[in-house]
């Protein structure tokens, strides 16, 4: 694939990432009239949060299977229509259980579509360029539920109507899903890969592709063991965090939908430079030494994580430039690490398991998140009963300060996890590079 077109290829995957993580959040600015119009509390959010990302986890994992021995192209593509269709339809939801299906069913979307687009990347992108090319697409997570956030607060405080922003982020990846159909090839497998590239150009087709047995060796491999137990616990507050941010500074803390809105907009553009910049420095740091990065990751999730305590623990009621700075700070040291643990997957793995070792990522990483959405609202959740038509008052006297101080400690024991992979990473990158070049002498003599 040329240059031209494999930017291309990022560039519509980014773009299609981020209208499609658009959907996660979309809900968020409008969770009262949510909670008044179903007649629920945040208990059953807590219950949908969970079920939102684990269930599309759990199909992700066929999805990923499948992705390692088909056109992912088509697979990618079915996977964006699978979660913007429902995520449409739930503007037309008349009740909780068609909500909760729908949301469901869109997340499911997100679930399959994620662990095909960084296999596709580390095809489209050399071992050193991965760190650049991940932390982009990583970003389009961060940027699309930011978008998504944003956009249906307007719509919602513009037109007082929580059914619209539904529509508005999903109607742009339809088009997007055709172009990329339409002008996008099918990436081959190992065409990025240190020796095999040249002999992909040449015409040699790529060897290998995954079975059923290669799943118990992808958890045998040190890096993913970590990188998986990491990602469930650091992505308990990523679960609980966002999804209840708004609930928090308003019904908490005292501010206003639009300040609330301002802050929120400020902890997503720290996690998005975060994002963007950790991948960078990342990537840098892995052509010095591979064991660097890691030890970057660790320190700065440490970091995160003591200033995101602050944050929910000892900032006061409508402190708002505090909760900017110290928020926006807290966001942007906890994002470092995003787009450094995808490399290591892809650097550790190989080809023809990226799109299945990304499935079971995504599953702890969805555990993770689904959890911290769960246990947050169970924690939020008073034990006495107030009706939803009163949803301020359910958030004001919630312990909802509480659930996210406690959900922030959680990145304490990733970072820990990430500094032990200092000794252990380095040692499975060079057994993937001793892998690639048996397989160079097979196709070859082949």
């Amino acid at each position: 694939m040329n240059k031209n077109l494999r930017g291309l290829a990022l560039l519509l995957i980014v773009l299609i990432m981020v209208f499609l993580n658009a959907d996660q959040l979309v809900m968020s600015p409008f969770m009262d009239q949510i909670m008044r119009e179903y007649n629920v509390g945040f208990s059953e959010l807590g219950v949908l949060g969970l079920v939102f990302t684990i269930f599309g986890a759990f199909i992700s994992l066929f999805w990923g299977y499948f992705g390692d021995k088909v056109n992912r192209k088509l697979l990618f593509i079915g996977g964006v229509s699978l979660g913007e269709i429902p995520c449409f339809l739930t503007a037309f939801a008349q009740n909780w259980t068609q909500f909760f299906i729908l949301r469901v069913l869109t997340g499911i979307g997100i679930g399959v579509v994620f662990p095909l687009a960084f296999s596709i990347v580390s095809d489209l992108y050399k071992e050193e360029e991965r760190g650049k090319a991940t932390s982009i697409v990583a970003s389009s997570l961060s940027l699309g539920v930011l978008l998504g956030v944003i956009v249906a607060s307007l719509i919602y405080e513009f037109t007082g109507n929580f059914r619209l922003p539904f529509i508005v982020v999903a109607v742009p990846n339809w088009i997007l899903a055709l172009v990329y159909l339409i002008f996008i090839p099918d990436v081959k497998r190992g065409a990025s890969e240190k020796g095999i590239e040249e002999l992909i150009k040449a015409g040699y087709v790529y060897p290998r592709t995954i079975n059923i047995r290669d799943y118990l060796n992808l958890v045998k491999i040190k890096t993913n063991l970590l990188l998986f137990l990491q990602g469930i616990a650091g992505t308990i507050p990523w679960g609980a965090i966002p999804y209840f941010l708004i609930a928090f500074l308003i019904g908490k803390r005292d501010l206003s939908q639009s300040e609330a809105t301002f802050i929120y907009f400020l902890f997503g553009i720290g996690n998005l430079l975060g994002i963007i910049l950790g991948g960078f420095i990342g990537g840098f740091l892995y052509k010095i030494k591979p064991r660097c990065t890691p030890l970057f990751c660790s320190i700065s999730t440490l970091i995160g994580a003591t200033l995101a305590y602050i944050v929910f623990a000892h900032i006061p009621s409508k402190a708002f430039w505090e909760f900017a700075v110290i928020g926006t700070l807290a966001s942007f040291f906890s994002s470092l690490t995003g787009p450094n643990v995808k490399m290591m997957l892809m650097n550790v793995n190989m080809p023809e398991n990226r799109a299945s070792i990304f499935s079971i990522f995504n599953l702890t990483d969805s555990l993770g998140t689904g959890f911290g959405r769960y246990i947050g609202g169970i924690l939020a959740n008073i034990g006495f009963m107030i009706p939803p038509e009163k949803a301020i008052d359910i958030i004001r006297f919630s312990r909802l300060d509480y659930s996210l101080a406690i959900s922030s400690l959680f990145w304490y024991p990733c970072g820990i996890l990430l500094f032990i992979l200092l000794f252990l990473f380095e040692k499975d990158v060079k057994v993937l590079h001793d892998k690639l070049l048996e397989i160079k002498k097979y196709m070859k003599e082949k």
